[in-house]
This record gives structure tokens, sequence and C-alpha cells, in this order.
């Protein structure tokens, strides 16, 4: 191969050398724009499985316990005006927590999420039920409301935030694999593309010589 070589005219040597030189170089660019953009994908798929995910359970989080307060109150307000107000107010919240339900189940990509979750939309079943029957019995006493709400909603609440935490954790976890994983992906592509630009300027030097 070598002997082939020799015995071509100096032109064609120098653009056989060329073109070898070019494309190696050239497999390193390809090499590159591969790794980049399977990174890309991950970074674009990440943010939406997990940080986008992790902002939608955190939201839910902050909703759900807002709409507690609406309850409280609406338990000891006696004035039929106010109560009526309260009694909308904690309508439009229980809408929005049940909006950012659908938002956590449409960003749900795994069995195991999938399955939180379920937890999670039975627990808050259950304590709707509560809810409900907590409002009907303020209309005629608030210390019977309020024992009852303490009861039977306070422990479902704690159960329901501990779904939600777990999730929260859960996502953050997978995020911070996600994020190590690409790093290494990363750290891979720019070694390779290092070799083979090393082993290119190597190869030009000794056609050189």
């Amino acid at each position: 191969m070598l002997k082939m070589y020799k015995n071509l005219k100096i032109g064609t040597r120098l653009l056989a050398a060329f073109m070898l030189v070019v494309l190696i170089s050239s497999l390193a660019g390809v090499i590159g724009i591969f790794y980049l953009r399977s990174i890309n994908r991950g970074y674009g798929e990440a943010l939406v499985d997990n940080g986008f995910a992790q902002g939608d359970i955190g939201v839910l989080g902050m909703d759900f316990q807002g709409h507690r307060a609406t309850v409280l109150y609406l338990i000891y307000e006696r004035d039929p005006d106010t109560r009526a107000n309260l009694e909308k107010e904690l309508d439009a919240k229980v809408a929005r927590i049940e909006s950012d339900m659908a938002e956590v189940k449409a960003g749900i990509r795994d069995v195991a999420t999938m399955t939180a979750f379920e937890d999670l939309e039975f627990r808050m079943a259950e304590y709707a039920k509560v809810r409900a029957e907590t409002v009907e019995i303020s209309h005629t006493s608030s210390e019977e409301a309020m024992l009852y709400f303490r009861a039977n909603a306070a422990p479902r609440a704690t159960e329901i935030q501990n779904v939600i935490e777990e999730m929260l954790n859960e996502k953050m976890k997978a995020g911070d694999e996600t994020s190590i994983e690409l790093t290494r992906q990363s750290s891979k592509s720019i070694v390779m593309m290092v070799i083979i630009i090393v082993a290119a300027v190597l190869l030009s030097v000794v056609i050189t010589f």
C-alpha cells in the first residue's frame, strides 16, 4: 500500500493525503454532531419528564395546602353572604387542584410514577368526600364540623402530602441521575473528538514526512 502511494505523482499524493485528513476530520465532526443531538434530546426529555413534572407536582402540593385554609374559614364563618363567597372560592380552588392533577398525569412517562399517581387519585377522592361532609356539617355547627374535619380530613391530608413529596423526590432523583448520565456522554464525546483530531494531526505529520 505504501509502495503504491510512493509511486504516485506528487500532486496525486498531496491530494490523497489531503482527502484522507479531511475524511478523518469530518468523522470527528459527524461524531460530534451525533453526540450533540443525542445530548440535546436527552436534556429535552429530562426537562419535560423531570423538570416540568417537578413544577407541576410542586404546584399541586401548594394548591392543595392552600385550599385547606378556605375550608377552615368556611367552618367558622356564620355570615350567609360571606359563606356563599367562601364556597365559591373553595369550588374554584378545588377546580384548580383537579386541573393540577390532570397536568401531573399528562406528564407521567413511567409505570412507577403512574402507580403513585393512582394512589394519589384515590386519596384525593376520599379527601373530597370528607371535605364535602365537613362543609355540610358546618352549616349547623362549627364545633362539630371542626371535630369531624380534624378527625377525618387531617390524617388524609397528611397522607396526600406524603405521596406528593415522594413523587417530587423521585422526580428530583431521576433528574439528577439523568444529568449525571448526560454529563458522562458529553465527556465521552469530547474525548472521542480529541482522539480523532489528534490522529488526524499525527497522520498529517507522517504524510508530510
